[in-house]
């Protein structure tokens, strides 16, 4: 099933779709996909990267394998699949001994679609966007990246505040976010937040800061260069 990888990966591989055919009762046509994902996968880690034991794999390695599934232009259904194929193979590896942790743990799932809040409808949301549509007006350009990446990516106020530089992977369609207890995900985010969020960092941030290290790395800023605050997301 499994001979594009090294014999170390080959034989994981095995197990994991022995496992899902006869504990999971995948059908043949199911085993086969997770096949092909996986050793694409594994091919990548082994060939590309040089890694040769599970222990070895990151978080960083998952995400530069899915710049490469994005640089082939794969249809969103199939690019999430490679993605719970992903998951649920490192699951079956820290739950069998071959790994200590799961460096996919963090990732999300794109959501088919993402319901409104009950006291909203699109129409309202749009207006809501709309507020800031003065591309002149610097305010404007931030707030909007701002209610656009808290919609397109579920964020919360303060994971909106905390959010650095380093935490954007718009190349591959994700943002990396600390929230409650500390807990670290990468979760998708959609074109309209990327959009106006670059727009931001390119045309609007620059301008705001007076002093590099008052920034603090981080994606949104008040107008005197600081990081923006609880408390001027809920006035705005």
């Amino acid at each position: 099933m499994s001979g594009n990888t090294t014999h170390i990966f080959s034989a994981m591989l095995d197990d994991y779709l022995q496992f899902i055919q006869l504990e999971k009762e995948l059908g043949e046509l199911s085993v086969d996909a997770y096949s092909r994902d996986l050793n694409r996968y594994l091919h990548f880690l082994d060939k590309i990267r040089g890694i040769k034991d599970s222990e070895s794999i990151d978080v960083h390695h998952i995400e530069a394998f899915l710049e490469e599934l994005v640089a082939m232009e794969l249809a969103p259904t199939t690019l999430a699949r490679n993605i719970s194929s992903i998951r649920n193979f490192h699951k079956f590896l820290v739950n069998e001994d071959y790994a200590k942790s799961n460096p996919a743990a963090i990732i999300d799932l794109p959501k088919k679609s993402r319901q409104l809040p009950d006291i909203l409808n699109p129409i309202e949301v749009e207006q809501l966007l709309d507020t800031f549509s003065d591309k002149q007006n610097p305010a404007h350009g931030r707030n909007r990246a701002i209610l656009e990446m808290m919609y397109g990516a579920g964020l919360r106020v303060s994971e909106v505040t905390e959010l650095s530089l380093e935490q954007l992977f718009f190349e591959i369609g994700f943002i990396r976010v600390i929230g409650k207890g500390n807990k670290e995900r990468l979760i998708p985010i959609g074109e309209p937040a990327i959009e106006a969020t670059t727009y931001y960092l390119n045309h609007i941030r620059p301008d705001f800061i007076t002093n590099t290290d008052a920034t603090q790395g981080k994606v949104f800023l008040n107008q005197r260069g600081r990081p923006i605050t609880r408390m001027s997301i809920w006035n705005m």
